[in-house]
């Protein structure tokens, strides 16, 4: 009988822990990074992994564009924190690279089709109730390891991956998924090189202000403009190839 009795107590006891177990494991669950939107955290949050630059390298040789994204994160609290990324791409994409500096072991990232992305989407939004995330349904996703941030300390990652672009005729268009929430205000750097096979008539952007640098008729290098820099929504490009009529297009 006191046999029974001790068990039944260790029982109770083991049961009342449970919440306490719970909610340390809590605490201590990854951060999601976002570097199009923003960093989201499990509550309780004592601190966070919080994007403060990026940066966008394309080029692009023919329809082939190779699309390097650098992005600087800080830990903005005193504890090594671990934080996952997680990034949306255009449809199609192909992982080529994905590095990062810091102490921890190799990076390892998948690439998920948009099917998945979208049930990775709709697990993370229900987890931070947060639905800027649905803004990118629709996209592929690249999702790396969870990876050490030190404490009052910042991380580089870089992120390649390349894809055929679309034309439309003698158009070609470019786009980078990026949030468009409007109180959005990492800046970005974002410059693109065209190289074509043949000549190039005029590149523009839809979306934002850009600068045009001719580097000879087939070449051209754009930038967004400095004023530009922490506007949000998808950045858009689309450069029209000379043709013996007249070069024009439609964009709706």
């Amino acid at each position: 009988m006191q046999t029974l009795l001790r068990l039944l107590a260790l029982v109770s006891l083991l049961t009342a822990l449970q919440p306490a177990r719970a909610q340390t494991r809590d605490a201590n669950r990854s951060s999601f990074v976002v570097p199009q939107a923003r960093p989201w955290n499990h509550p309780p949050a004592m601190g966070s992994v919080t994007l403060t630059a990026a940066e966008a390298r394309v080029d692009v040789a023919g329809q082939v564009a190779t699309t390097t994204l650098d992005f600087a994160l800080t830990n903005t609290f005193a504890t090594r924190l671990e934080s996952e990324l997680v990034i949306p791409v255009p449809e199609g994409a192909v992982l080529r690279g994905f590095e990062f500096q810091g102490l921890a072991k190799e990076p390892t990232a998948r690439l998920l089709i948009k099917e998945e992305a979208r049930h990775t989407y709709d697990t993370i939004v229900a987890q931070m109730r947060d639905p800027a995330l649905l803004e990118f349904i629709g996209c592929n996703l690249i999702r790396s390891s969870v990876f050490p941030v030190e404490p009052r300390a910042g991380q580089h990652v870089r992120v390649v991956y390349e894809q055929l672009l679309a034309a439309d005729g003698a158009r070609v268009d470019y786009a980078l998924p990026r949030s468009e929430s409007l109180d959005y205000q990492v800046p970005w750097k974002i410059q693109v090189t065209v190289h074509d096979s043949q000549a190039i008539a005029t590149a523009y952007s839809p979306s934002h202000k850009v600068e045009t640098e001719r580097l000879d008729e087939r070449a051209l290098k754009i930038r967004l403009a400095h004023e530009a820099c922490a506007e949000p929504g998808p950045f858009r490009l689309s450069w029209l190839r000379e043709t013996k009529e007249v070069t024009a297009s439609l964009l709706a």
